[in-house]
């Protein structure tokens, strides 16, 4: 063999990319593993096998999919042990932390404000003080909390308003325009911010759009937290590329950004003018290497240095290279910044798209839906997954499901890792039939996923529903609401009319079925389990009607009893508000709080914005409703230890937000975080930050907000 054919397969089959350079003293010993085939990546293996790549996705192609679709941006239980005094950002995989507007320490609760987030209702007082006047600063807010008092106190602030970017071309890059996107903290040391000049979208033709990821910056500054009244800007670093997703285990971040090249006078769309494909073509085979590869400009102190994210040799293409790509010439990036030393980081990359990511302890997957462009075909999704191996990442394979991870809420619920196998719930659209009274445009699949031995590849373990296991998932035509993993089941909430939920059993992983079902009135959005035998769900009130319809009503809090999974019971439900009322809750995850205080005690909080119905009219689900007010709401769940008897107790609500009735009027338009510490409870909106005690939510202390 020779060295530079050894080389590659040692870059390609040990855990770490960086595992094969002889002057890393501190790469893990890795035990050889045998050689696999190819699966639908390979790495390049020079320069110009990337570059050929690349340049095959930026040819046009013919059609271009124009369906909306939601970012997979996905477990096992989430909840803090109830040894923790305090509780931190919810997250579905525990160790997998994920960056959010809010954090808190313990010691310190940091706030992430955007200038241009602020929009409060007419009569409300939300102008929050905030240093720096226009539109493109943000920044960060530092704040003590005295939790015997539950108090709280302004430490400082500072505005993030020096947003380093790679030396690109004026006309490409729109400086001072970086909003926060996220942040983190490592303890009470470390502080990261990160941002994008054009955050990605949750929903929408943007993931199909080439040209929406162009000329876009990701950014990353770390911050030295040990004195909060006085932070320091440690190293930073900016991207080309938008920020897809985040999360961080231990002291390593990891980015995954989607980069499109941008060659100048460049047309993104297809033609049928033969001197405009001519003229794409030209350009695209004319363009050099360096254009095609985003850079990174990193700074550290007083030192700048501007280099390519990767090598290209780095970065994985399709193996069938003689193939017409089906990708639109975007390349995604997962790189992996040590916290404690970022110059250290590493980054794999792939050429083709990323709508969405689900990452555990042990690997990140990245999902790439594709839509058919034929009634008679079939939408798929496919999933790539990378090893997590310390500070860096591997290529470990792609599978292909059938469905895709569907166009509501925080899809990543849909994905699980468990004991090596990846579980998937995808939902697979047939519209060949539409319109007859007896179809059916809409089935649910789950589909099991193992790496295979032999190549880079993901296998199909197993399908539920299947030809052992006919029953399916779901009534004609529901829509999947929620799922939720936990260990061996999976919970699956699907809705039209009457909300039926299903439990799944996956304890052997060749043979999952559905050991039980159970219908009730309303739908959920999210559901968290809350011990093995109890599990909570979160959604709306439903009223079917008799021409075939359903009123959305108010707020629905659900308790159900699953030791049986053949039998599933509803323990305790209660309904807050009517038509209209909703919590930030049902669709960002990071707005749901929840604490273990002992074995047979949970607490739980929500943000609530409260729609109730006139009292003068009849009480009826279509009439007219109006805003009340919003607050947090406080919950906590009694005798898990004996679950048939188990119920939730509504505890009280920290109202922040009234009507006063003058004219119309809506809540405030900003996230909602809330923190429990001992007893007390912070809880951060629109207007600053609040707190009191958890036996007395009405007593408020704020709001909080740093000095002018």
């Amino acid at each position: 063999m020779n060295p530079t054919k050894k080389s590659l397969l040692c870059i390609a089959l040990i855990t770490t990319l960086t595992a094969c350079s002889g002057s890393n003293e501190n790469a893990p010993t890795v035990t050889p593993v045998s050689e696999k085939s190819a699966g639908i990546f390979s790495l390049a293996t020079d320069d110009t096998a990337f570059e050929e790549a690349i340049k095959n996705a930026l040819l046009p192609k013919p059609t271009e999919n124009s369906f909306a679709i939601a970012q997979a941006s996905p477990g096992e239980l989430a909840a803090d042990s109830s040894s923790s005094r305090f509780t931190s950002t919810y997250v579905l995989e525990n160790g997998v932390d994920e960056a959010d507007m809010v954090k808190y320490t313990g010691d310190y609760l940091l706030v992430a404000r955007n200038s241009n987030s602020y929009q409060c209702c007419p009569a409300c007082s939300c102008a929050i003080p905030f240093e720096g006047n226009n539109n493109n600063d943000s920044q960060i807010q530092i704040f003590s909390a005295d939790t015997d008092a539950a108090t709280t106190m302004s430490i400082a602030a500072f505005t993030i308003n020096d947003i380093v970017v790679p030396e690109l071309d004026a006309e490409q890059v729109l400086t001072n325009t970086a909003q926060i996107t996220g942040i983190y903290t490592e303890g009470d040391q470390n502080l990261l911010v990160l941002g994008s000049s054009s955050p990605a979208p949750l929903f929408g033709d943007a993931w199909f759009s080439s040209t929406y990821w162009m000329n876009n910056i990701s950014y990353i500054n770390i911050y030295d937290l040990s004195n909060p009244s006085e932070v320091a800007l440690n190293w930073g670093a900016s991207i080309n590329g938008n920020l897809v997703q985040s999360r961080r285990i231990g002291n390593v971040l990891y980015l995954v950004t989607r980069y499109t090249p941008y060659i100048e006078g460049m047309t993104y769309y297809h033609s049928n003018d033969p001197a405009v494909t001519a003229q794409q073509n030209s350009l695209i085979n004319n363009a050099e290497l360096e254009d095609l590869v985003p850079l990174i400009r990193i700074s550290n102190g007083s030192d700048a240095e501007v280099k390519q994210l990767f090598n290209p040799t780095d970065c994985y293409i399709p193996t069938d290279s003689t193939a017409e790509s089906s990708a639109d010439g975007s390349i995604t990036s997962i790189t992996a910044i040590p916290i404690n030393n970022p110059d250290d980081l590493s980054t794999t990359c792939y050429t083709g798209n990323a709508h969405g990511m689900y990452m555990s302890d042990k690997a990140l997957y990245l999902a790439e839906q594709n839509y058919a462009q034929d009634i008679d075909e079939k939408d798929s999704t496919i999933i790539h997954k990378f090893a997590v191996n310390s500070t860096s990442t591997s290529y470990s394979g792609s599978g292909e499901v059938d469905g895709t991870l569907g166009g509501r809420g925080a899809l990543d619920f849909r994905l699980s890792e468990y004991n090596n196998n990846l579980r998937v719930v995808t939902s697979v659209f047939d519209f060949s039939d539409q319109g007859s009274d007896t179809a059916d445009i809409v089935d649910h699949q789950l589909t099991i996923l193992a790496e295979s031995d032999t190549e880079y590849a993901l296998t199909t373990v197993a399908t539920l529903p299947n030809t052992d296991r006919p029953q399916e998932i779901g009534k004609p035509n529901e829509t999947l609401y929620a799922v939720r993993f936990s260990g061996d089941r999976a919970y699956l909430v699907t809705f039209e009319r009457i909300d039926p939920l299903y439990v799944l059993d996956l304890s052997d992983p060749q043979d999952p079925i559905i050991a039980g079902e159970l219908e009730v009135p309303g739908f959920s959005d999210f559901i968290h389990p809350v011990s093995d035998n109890l599990i909570l769900a979160l959604g709306k009130d439903v009223t079917p009607t008799d021409q075939g319809f359903a009123w959305f009503g108010g707020l629905k809090v659900d308790l159900y009893n699953v030791s049986d999974i053949s039998n599933p019971v509803s323990l305790s439900s209660m309904s807050i508000g009517d038509r209209g009322t909703d919590s930030e809750a049902l669709y960002d995850r990071h707005a749901f709080t929840y604490r273990q205080m002992s074995d047979d005690q949970h607490r739980f909080a929500i943000p609530i914005d409260l729609f109730e119905q006139d009292p003068e009219l009849p009480n009826e689900p279509g009439n007219r409703t109006t805003w009340t007010g919003s607050g947090l709401h406080l919950f906590e769940i009694d005798m898990i230890q004996t679950p048939d008897a188990a119920m939730i107790n509504h505890k009280g609500e920290m109202r922040t937000e009234n009507n006063s009735g003058d004219g119309y009027q809506y809540p405030s338009y900003d996230y909602h975080r809330s923190i429990f510490h001992d007893e007390a409870v912070i809880y951060v909106d629109s207007q600053g930050v609040w707190s009191a005690i958890w036996t007395d939510p009405e007593t408020l202390q704020g709001p909080v907000n740093p000095a002018p």
